[in-house]
């Protein structure tokens, strides 16, 4: 997530932030991320975009449009939550 041109959110290091847990979806997102500040601090803070169930997947649209970092990483570009749905799909019927 590109917060501004100075700020970034980036989840490649673990750490104890619990925003590692959500994840891409282009399409379905059910979460939407804003940065807002708290008393004085920049945070990135997630919102709701409709009722979530108990133990449901948190996603968000990353919202990446530069086009040379979609053209190195192309599933920036898919809804990451259809293509697994199909790939359990595939793996069911194989069953």
């Amino acid at each position: 997530m590109q917060a501004n041109k100075d700020w970034a959110v980036d989840a490649t290091n673990e750490d104890s932030g619990l925003g590692r847990f959500a994840n891409h979806s282009r399409f379905e997102p059910n979460i939407k991320a804003r940065v807002v500040v708290v008393n004085g601090v920049s945070t990135v803070c997630f919102f709701a975009l409709r009722g979530i169930q108990s133990g449901e997947e948190l996603v968000w649209n990353y919202g990446e449009d530069n086009k040379s970092i979609l053209a190195s990483n192309p599933w920036l570009l898919e809804d990451t939550r259809s293509v697994l749905k199909a790939a359990v799909s595939v793996f069911s019927a194989d069953l």
